[in-house]
């Protein structure tokens, strides 16, 4: 698939807002688009949202030949779809996808689920994981396919016990990272079918450094490498490799300072470590980690390259 690193950001006013960045030049697509403007019908107000590519498939002979050939001479299209899992501030969800000539599609569920507050997304034939909250816990765990029939909605209930968890990234096609009310982070995964599951629940020794605790976090495997990337309570942002001693990295030690985080997202895309990560007053700022172990020594802001696109309160990379 061609080398884009795409960015989606969901504003203060529940917007869904879309760039990308080419990484053959780092060259940003000038301006942040409006997904609902693309699709043409008012959706309603977005409050998280994950995102991976998925590979073209299902698709004519023309179109195929027309995005090749607008992508090796304009750089213009990538050679995928751009699949999204929204959450709305109603508890529904959505299915968001744009095909290979910037075309923009939605589907949303039926389901009044207004606990959901934050979910990963992952290859349609897989499984989709959200938090939400009941009026007696916070921070569980649910797990649907991707065509959004329930598979699970009480894997809290595994042995040892899931405590409350306050986010999650994507990790692997079925599992996930997350990081828990008191500051561990964890690694969970599923298989199986209905009736016939397990779960595997797995605590890491990773800790943030100093009394503050982990709240956001990215996650991205690179090689035989697992990348965390994370905002702390205190709203600093760090890196950490699972299985090396060295532990946290501040990633503004490197970068330089650039205010206080809210979220954080990770990628890794041509050999790199791409983050993107947000701040108090609504910016969405990138660097990266080259594959020797360098970074960019600044985090840019986006709009910088894109114009003013609003106040931004989430940020997902695909």
């Amino acid at each position: 698939m061609s080398d884009f690193l795409e960015v989606i950001g969901i504003t203060n006013t529940g917007q869904v807002m879309h760039t990308r960045r080419a990484e053959k030049d780092g060259k940003w697509q000038t301006f942040f688009g409006d997904v609902e403007q693309h699709l043409k019908t008012e959706t309603g107000h977005f409050v998280s949202t994950g995102a991976i590519k998925l590979p073209a498939q299902h698709i004519s002979l023309y179109m195929k030949i027309v995005a090749n050939i607008l992508t090796k001479r304009f750089n213009k299209f990538p050679d995928y779809y751009l699949y999204m899992r929204p959450v709305l501030a109603n508890g529904r969800t959505a299915h968001i996808d744009s095909n290979l000539v910037g075309e923009w599609r939605i589907a949303i569920s039926d389901e009044p689920v207004t606990r959901i507050y934050r979910q990963t997304s992952c290859n349609p034939g897989g499984v989709v994981f959200y938090l939400y909250d009941t009026p007696v816990k916070k921070g569980m765990l649910q797990v649907s396919s991707a065509d959004g029939s329930m598979l699970d909605t009480a894997i809290n209930n595994t042995s040892p016990a899931i405590p409350e968890l306050v986010d999650i990234a994507r990790f692997e096609h079925n599992s996930i990272a997350a990081t828990t009310k008191d500051g561990n982070i964890v690694f969970i995964g599923y298989s199986g079918t209905p009736g016939n599951y397990s779960f595997v629940y797995h605590v890491t020794s990773l800790r943030c450094p100093g009394n503050d605790k982990l709240v956001k976090l990215g996650c991205a495997i690179i090689g035989e490498q697992t990348h965390i990337t994370a905002v702390s309570e205190s709203g600093n942002i760090y890196h950490a490799i699972t299985g090396r001693q060295s532990g946290w990295g501040n990633i503004e030690a490197v970068t330089g300072e650039s205010g206080k985080f809210t979220d954080i997202s990770c990628l890794h895309l041509g050999g790199r470590l791409h983050v993107a990560a947000v701040t108090t007053d609504g910016r969405i700022l990138h660097t990266y980690r080259n594959a020797d172990g360098s970074w960019q020594p600044f985090m840019g802001n986006i709009e910088d390259k894109t114009g003013e696109a609003g106040h931004f309160v989430t940020v997902t990379l695909a």
